[in-house]
């Protein structure tokens, strides 16, 4: 036993004495992380197997005590590999979360990683730069040295060119240069870059490794934006290529209102030559997006700017309209600098689409004012040749317009006949209704069955002709057109007026204005957020129609919602309390090839759910990824849900259904056999009722599935649906449906 244990101690200290031969003692001993990846055993001499955390030839050295270890490799073979950087023997700490994919050419490769922030890097992936000057001292370490890690550029996002340090300095003069490879055989910018701080500062150091931009800041960086362009040019734009297409997280792109004229403004250059679209949405929020459709345009190549009025959500850029200010000596007196055509609270806006005429109007007091048109916020180009003279002579709200086309500006006070007139264009901005507002709907909210509502329309004085409310009836899925009559108009405003008649049933009213001047006509009705309040001018009709409700008063509510905490609940996505039900991979599903897939081809119940939009991964399979919640779930959960408070479940669609969501029902009259039966839906009712919880279910029976008892489109009932039942069937004149059924043997009636 003993020669056994003697033996064995002898091929231990010769297998250290060959790795203290391989690499330096301090190497092995006083590191803490280790380069792992596919291309250890590719290292010259084979030192260990790939993928060994415990490697002493590919272990990390922070060898100036910088903050930033680093392993470098000669004779490394050209290839591809993946690496991870990892605490020593611990697989329970390894950075980046994605193994980093790693192309070498046969050249040195160096890693490097920040512990703390976790920052890796290499230097085929990677520029390796740092910022080296007279303030290093101040930070530890040498001045002016290229290779002091503290100050090492790390890689802003994935993919892109931009590089940023930040630390906080003393007040002082300091001078600085980017180097490159830690050393001075490259660096920028030619000369010393000079940083005057008066006070102690944060400073962020910028480098941009495609074009050696070298920038620096003080203080925290730049806010996130409230209001970001985001479309399918981000990518192709230079400034935010990392940030791909329709990023609406995109800092890149984000708007600025620098002097707080409360207009949002980006500029972007060298946008290539060629057709995009864009939309302006809130900071990463879709939800929150102008206008409702994308926005179409033609770039050439030259600077692209967007322009953003919050509020009134009004939307430009300068491939599809003219920019334009009006720059005047009442500036002052809204805002701002006088004579100032960067000034954007006095942005003329397009009245309609496609129109070549611009307004803006304010409400200036009375005075002796001058102004021009000023075109791309400067005075490269302006009209008239001579000042517009304003006499004002009591406090009056004026419009300014100007044409695009032929230059042409006028005002309300010098161009009476400019104002609005019956000219077959209307002012689109002058437009509104607000639903919320007594003015505009009398009486206001929701009202009683018997009750008649007064509907107004606001528009510019003397601008249209004509006006009309689109009514449609809920319960009679009947529309009234109604004619509006001009109820007043105070010079600066005229109101349309209709009356909706009373309705002795409980209904909802959905309703919208159309104005006509002429052979011009425009639709007002609510913006996309459809939320009321004030809406948006359309050139035709989206049918965003305002609500208003007609309730019985006498009408009950159930006391057992009132005050309720109701917690709804998606059966198949909430606890799979019978593995025995689930529905097994490759069930039928609409004749889509492979069927159903069970937690996105996983096995375990937080198996991350594949993106059906990723057309590398379940591409369009959205209803048939399934992963067993079901009745029983919700039963064993009961007192949780007790314990939260609950009072009222909601349960979406538990009848028979091909799909996870159970919106395409298959038959009203069976609860899924993959969430239970009858029986177990019984129990849940009277346990959640036994605990002082009701149990509401979502019905759907304004319409089922095409695999259903119903339909039977593909044949898998006993009993004939309507698709392979050769009768008839009356029905309204729905185009597609019409010849679905006649060309299955249906003589429809009309």
């Amino acid at each position: 036993m003993s020669r056994r244990l003697h033996f064995n101690w002898q091929l231990l200290i010769g297998a250290s004495l060959l790795v203290l031969l391989v690499v330096p003692f301090n190497l092995v001993f006083g590191a803490d992380w280790v380069v792992a990846g596919s291309f250890q055993s590719a290292l010259p001499g084979s030192p260990c197997g790939d993928w060994d955390n415990a490697c002493a030839a590919t272990t990390m050295e922070d060898a100036d005590g910088d903050g930033v270890s680093r392993l470098v490799v000669d004779g490394l073979p050209a290839g591809s590999y993946e690496y991870k950087v990892v605490e020593l023997g611990n697989w329970g700490n390894a950075f980046p979360a994605g193994n980093v994919a790693l192309n070498t050419d046969g050249n040195q490769v160096r890693w490097y990683f920040q512990p703390g922030d976790n920052h890796v890097a290499d230097n085929m992936n990677q520029c390796i730069a740092t910022v080296a000057g007279s303030f290093q001292s101040q930070l530890g370490g040498g001045d002016w040295a290229p290779d002091n890690l503290r100050t090492m550029l790390w890689q802003e996002s994935a993919g892109s060119d931009w590089y940023s340090f930040t630390a906080t300095l003393p007040a002082g003069t300091w001078e600085y240069k980017v180097a490159r490879d830690e050393g001075w055989a490259e660096s920028y910018p030619a000369s010393n870059a000079v940083l005057n701080l008066t006070a102690e500062s944060t400073v962020t150091f910028r480098y941009n490794c495609a074009d050696n931009t070298v920038e620096h800041s003080t203080d925290a960086p730049p806010p996130t934006p409230e209001w970001v362009v985001a479309g399918n040019f981000q990518d192709d734009l230079p400034v935010s290529a990392a940030c791909g297409e329709w990023n609406n997280a995109c800092l890149e792109t984000g708007m600025e209102d620098n002097n707080a004229d409360g207009v949002y403004r980006f500029v972007g250059d060298n946008l290539p030559a060629a057709g995009y679209e864009y939309k302006i949405v809130e900071y990463n929020n879709w939800n929150n997006a102008y206008p409702a459709d994308n926005v179409g345009f033609s770039a050439d190549g030259s600077q692209m700017r967007w322009y953003f009025q919050p509020g009134e959500n009004r939307v430009a850029d300068n491939a599809n309209q003219c920019i334009a200010t009006v720059a005047g000596n009442f500036q002052s007196l809204l805002g701002g600098g006088d004579w100032s055509p960067d000034n954007l609270r006095t942005m003329l806006w397009q009245e309609a689409p496609g129109s070549d005429w611009y307004s803006f109007t304010a409400t200036l007091p009375a005075g002796t004012y001058e102004y021009k048109v000023a075109r791309n916020e400067a005075w490269d180009e302006s009209y008239p040749g001579g000042n517009v003279v304003l006499d004002v002579t009591a406090e009056t709200a004026v419009t300014i317009r100007y044409n695009c086309a032929d230059n042409t500006v006028e005002d309300s006070i010098n161009n009476p006949s400019g104002g609005a007139e019956h000219d077959n264009d209307i002012w689109w901005n002058d437009l509104g209704h607000d639903s919320r507002d007594t003015l505009f709907r009398t009486p206001g909210g929701a009202v009683e069955a018997g009750t008649a509502v007064t509907l107004r329309l606001r528009a510019a004085s003397n601008d249209l002709t004509s006006a009309q409310v689109r009514v449609w009836d809920d319960r009679l899925n009947a529309q009234m057109l109604l004619n509006m009559t001009l109820a007043a108009d105070d010079g600066t405003y005229e109101y349309w007026e209709a009356t909706v008649p009373a309705s002795a049933d409980p209904t909802i009213y959905w309703y919208r204005f159309i104005a006509h001047d002429g052979t011009a006509v425009a639709y007002y009705e609510d913006d996309a957020s459809r939320n009321g309040g004030w809406g948006q001018t359309f050139g035709d009709s989206v049918d965003n129609s305002w609500q208003l409700t007609v309730y019985d008063p006498s009408f009950q509510t159930p006391d057992w919602v009132k005050n309720g905490i109701m917690y709804q609940i998606f059966p198949e996505r909430f606890r799979d309390g019978d593995p025995a039900n689930d529905t097994p991979a490759g069930s039928f599903h609409y004749d889509i090839a492979g069927g159903s897939i069970v937690r996105s081809n996983g096995t375990d119940w937080n198996t991350p759910i594949c993106d059906p939009r990723d057309e590398n991964s379940c591409f369009q399979i959205y209803g048939q990824n399934f992963y067993g919640g079901d009745l029983q779930g919700i039963l064993d959960k009961l007192d949780y849900l007790q314990d939260l408070g609950v009072t009222v479940i909601y349960m979406n669609p538990i009848f028979e259904s091909p799909s996870n969501h159970k919106y395409d029902t298959t038959d009203f009259g069976v609860i899924d056999d993959n969430f239970g039966d009858l029986a177990l839906f019984q129990t849940l009712a009277a346990e959640a009722h036994s605990r002082g919880m009701s149990l509401v279910l979502d019905g759907v029976f304004n319409h089922s599935s095409s695999d259903s008892i119903y339909f039977d489109r593909y044949n898998r009932y006993a009993s004939d649906g309507v698709f392979n039942h050769s009768s008839s069937v009356c029905l309204q004149p729905v185009p597609q449906l019409v010849q679905l059924l006649t060309a299955n043997g249906w003589a429809v009636c009309r």
